[in-house]
């Protein structure tokens, strides 16, 4: 039986081998290249449409307030609320008033407030 030996290589197959290695390892890497271009085109291509929607959502919002407080104030044949001028109060401090809100929280007595009433209905 023989053991069949490996002849040691010589320099030009070295060399083939090495290339080969060299061809495969580039054909790896220009697979890799291809995905992770792939992936981030993908990524940008997601990112300008998160930032389009974004974008219309507030125009769209935008849109809906302007024609809210365009149909407020009437322009847009919207009704407008009336405005009430109201008249001022009357003043409070009518000394009656005062004397009986005195009463009310005790602050005279029953006397006090008959003798204050009957001093200021005159």
């Amino acid at each position: 039986m023989e053991i069949h030996r490996q002849r040691p290589l010589c320099k030009s197959r070295l060399l083939a081998r090495f290339l080969l290695h060299l061809k495969h390892r580039s054909s790896q890497h220009q697979i890799l290249g291809e995905v992770v271009d792939s992936v981030v085109i993908t990524a940008n291509l997601a990112l300008i449409l998160v930032i389009l929607f974004m974008f219309v959502v507030v125009m769209a919002g935008g849109l809906l307030v302007i024609v809210f407080a365009l149909s407020r104030s009437g322009i847009l044949g919207g009704t407008a609320p009336e405005r009430v001028i109201e008249p001022a109060p009357a003043p409070e401090d009518d000394a009656l008033d005062i004397v009986r809100a005195r009463y009310a929280r005790n602050e005279i007595t029953r006397d006090e407030y008959e003798k204050l009433r009957a001093d200021l209905e005159t």
